[in-house]
């Protein structure tokens, strides 16, 4: 099927190769976090794909004893508020320690 001069299945294949290269960089770049994760810490991380305060607290529910760590980006007034803050709801979805370092000074 062709939809303006592309072919569906191309468009289809084009969205999905674009997702898994996202999924792919962003696993690399979270690595990084782990491999410097301090002696004694066991770190994970992983890529979902979806709403991501739920994908959060769900794979945080499948480790007893976790703790979720997250970085903020300090968004306030009318942003937030648009948006809604991952954060926030990470922290009141959550059923256990919610770390949240915020955004630095610079």
């Amino acid at each position: 099927m062709d939809m303006a001069g592309v072919g569906y299945g191309a468009a289809v294949y084009a969205e999905d190769l674009d997702t898994k290269i996202l999924e792919e960089s962003s696993a690399k770049y979270l690595q990084q976090f782990v491999d410097n994760a301090e002696a004694g810490l066991k770190a994970q991380a992983k890529v979902r794909v979806g709403n991501p305060s739920i994908q959060i607290v769900n794979e945080a529910a499948k480790t007893e004893g976790s703790i979720i760590l997250m970085a903020t980006h300090g968004s306030g007034g009318l942003k937030r508020w648009v948006f809604g803050s991952v954060t926030d709801k990470t922290i009141r979805a959550a059923h256990r320690p919610v770390l949240v370092i915020p955004p630095s000074a610079d």
